[in-house]
């Protein structure tokens, strides 16, 4: 296709100077045959004269020879043949004679002149005619070439406003392209990241996760127990959560002793399980039986007696059918932010209740004040920090699956090959063909 543009292109620029050469030429010939017929048209008009004279000179003549041979006969007639014109008659006959082809000389030359320009101008005529029939052919040639170059022009045309709508269109997948994989590598880089602080997280977990040989047994025995009876549900420590890590050490205290304690629901299932431990040679064991434990109410006033003061069990989440086994463990302890607060409600408000600091220290009901960090303390709020812990190693393998999930279908989500050097080596092919077929159109308008 640009092969053929091209070489009409060539063609047509060869052409144009022949068609305004033509043009001129048929301009200055039309203008000099108009100007031959008007000199024919004189020259006819002055040749029809000039005859004319002519005709009445000739006749004129012969009259004269008429009469010349007229009057011979008639002196043949009279005298005979043997009479002859005297001198003077001959002389007049001579003058007369050379006075008629003096007096018609010059009409006959000037005649034999415009004879000769009539045919020279006929020969002009007929010459110039030829012309113009060879200049009109060549017109109707180039009209001819110039309605095929119109309709290339109108072919370009069309091409042009295609490849206008193929770049339009190139283009905007080339965006899209560039965009979905912005898009792709900006997620891709957000899930790797999240990966990676999960992966930390959930080695750091795992890192803190490792159990002690007594808590490793107490895990199997509890498990044990699971499979062989009905209605154990687990360890206190196992079994709520608190609502936030700086609950972990006042949590720890209160429950003390209980937190190892294994709930059920019967007192006759704490019994089997305590023969099947002795039995089984796995240990000892407390049990809280949910139906025979005896739990004081909760004082509800405590909820809301100050700020910065809660009941330890508003401080754990839990399961609501094990109400009964945290309500005694709990009992309405409170979990003070500081020991101002604590000696606040304890001394100066006369409280009867147990106050437990987020750092460890206990205002007993007695009055009796505990502080300090103790082997026990800091073991046991370790305990409930890594059962925290433990619970979300699960949450965070979770995440971490996710996250391997989004990655695999990002990765299956990109485009194969390189399609976006495939789109810019098309754009740059249709830039090229784009402004060839515009520099043509504006050559042709």
């Amino acid at each position: 296709m640009e092969g053929v543009i091209k070489s009409k292109e060539k063609e047509l620029e060869e052409k144009r100077p022949a068609l305004l050469t033509v043009e001129e030429k048929i301009f200055h010939s039309k203008r000099k045959l108009s100007q031959y017929e008007q000199d024919a048209e004189r020259v006819r008009k002055d040749f029809d004269r000039q005859t004319n004279h002519v005709l009445e000179l000739q006749s004129e003549l012969d009259k004269i020879t008429r009469s010349a041979e007229q009057y011979e006969a008639s002196l043949r007639a009279g005298g005979g043949s043997n009479k002859r014109l005297n001198a003077e008659d001959m002389a007049e006959y001579s003058r007369k004679r050379e006075a008629a082809n003096k007096k018609t000389v010059n009409e006959k030359q000037r005649l034999v002149n415009v004879r000769r320009q009539e045919k020279t101008c006929r020969e002009s005529t007929h010459r110039l005619k030829e012309k113009m029939e060879d200049l009109d052919r060549r017109r109707k040639q180039l009209e001819e070439e110039k309605l095929a170059v119109s309709d290339q022009k109108e072919k370009v045309g069309s091409y042009v406003t295609q490849l206008n709508a193929d770049l339009e269109a190139a283009r905007k997948e080339l965006e899209a392209a560039v965009a979905e994989r912005n898009s792709i590598n900006q997620q891709e880089t957000q899930y790797n990241r999240e990966l990676q602080e999960t992966l930390n997280k959930l080695t750091v977990a795992s890192v803190d996760q490792r159990e002690s040989e007594r808590e490793q047994k107490m895990k199997e025995c509890l498990e044990s127990l699971k499979r062989v009876f009905s209605g154990v549900h687990g360890r206190l420590l196992d079994l709520f959560t608190p609502s936030q890590r700086k609950y972990a050490v006042p949590v720890s205290i209160i429950l003390g002793r209980n937190m190892d304690a294994i709930i059920v629901d019967q007192q006759k299932t704490a019994i089997e399980c305590i023969q099947y431990i002795r039995e089984q040679r796995l240990g000892h064991a407390t049990f809280i039986p949910l139906d025979t434990i005896v739990v004081k109410p909760i004082n509800d006033k405590y909820r809301s007696f100050m700020k910065g003061a809660r009941l330890a069990i508003d401080v754990i989440t839990y399961n609501d059918k094990l109400e009964r086994a945290f309500q005694y463990a709990c009992g309405n302890t409170l979990v003070c932010d500081t020991l101002e607060i604590a000696k606040y409600i304890c001394y100066e408000k006369n409280q009867q209740v147990k106050a437990v600091t987020l750092d460890g220290t206990i205002i007993h009901k007695s009055g009796l004040v505990t502080g300090g960090h103790s082997d026990d303390i800091l073991t046991g709020a370790k305990r409930v920090a890594e059962k925290r812990r433990a619970d979300n190693i699960d949450e965070l393998r979770r995440q971490r699956d996710d996250l391997l999930t989004k990655l695999n279908n990002l990765s299956k989500s990109k485009r194969r090959g390189n399609f976006e050097e495939q789109k810019k080596s098309e754009i740059s092919g249709l830039e090229s063909r784009l402004n060839f077929s515009q520099e043509e159109l504006c050559y042709h308008t």
